[in-house]
């Protein structure tokens, strides 16, 4: 192989194994060199080209042939041009990247026919869009008024509500027999007969709308 950096003994020299040290690493060396051989190019400038720097900038910095060689076989590799091919073809295989998976074959047929249904599409929110700002909104405040009516009923015939009303009727029942009295009183007890006829129905009904409520409150409230 001819190259600058290899001499007349197929020996490789290159500026990372000239200034090798003490934190050198072999992997880089040898990188170097693959990197410059492979593109069978001289030794890098001091401002390299874009597509120079670029192909040494995607050379690893570590192999995994490299970790697991022996000394004769690293030793082949540098004076041996067949085995340096044979290293680099493997060490391209290795890290070459992976294919991009292949599109399924009904992929493009699936494409054309999602695109075929655009139209349909288009067509289909607009009336849902015409359904909304028309029939829909009025369904929605008549089904809005149903439901107001029916919690107004169903708060009117509550148990709880049962048993208030109950009460009340008891209390101004309560209150009628008690102006019964009163104005009995000042009529100076006259009309016996008919004052205890009026207060015994004005007490009836007290008592009546008293022993509904309690019934109410003992079966329909604590009950449910």
């Amino acid at each position: 192989m001819r190259h600058t950096w290899v001499d007349a003994a197929g020996r490789v020299t290159t500026p990372e194994l000239a200034a090798w040290g003490a934190r050198s690493r072999l992997a880089a060396a040898v990188g170097e060199a693959v990197a410059a051989l492979s593109a069978d190019a001289g030794p890098p400038s001091a401002s390299p080209s874009p597509a120079k720097a670029v192909a040494r900038a995607v050379v690893p910095k570590s192999f995994v042939e490299l970790e697991e060689a022996t000394r004769e076989e690293l030793e082949a590799w540098v004076t041996d041009p067949g085995a340096y091919a044979a290293l680099a073809a493997r060490a391209a295989a290795r890290l070459a990247p992976a294919p991009s998976p292949a599109p399924p074959p009904d992929a493009l047929a699936l494409a054309k026919a999602t695109l075929a249904k655009e139209a349909t599409l288009r067509e289909l929110r607009t009336q849902a869009a015409v359904i909304r700002s028309s029939d829909f909104d009025a369904a929605a405040r008549a089904a809005a008024s149903l439901a107001a009516r029916q919690r107004r009923v169903a708060d009117a015939i509550a148990p709880a509500a049962l048993v208030a009303g109950l009460k009340r009727a008891a209390a101004a029942a309560d209150a009628a027999s008690g102006r019964e009295y009163d104005a009995f009183l000042a009529a100076g007890g006259a009309r016996v007969d008919a004052f205890v006829a009026a207060y015994v129905r004005a007490r009836t009904s007290v008592h009546r709308c008293e022993l509904k409520a309690a019934a109410a409150a003992a079966t329909l409230v604590q009950g449910g």
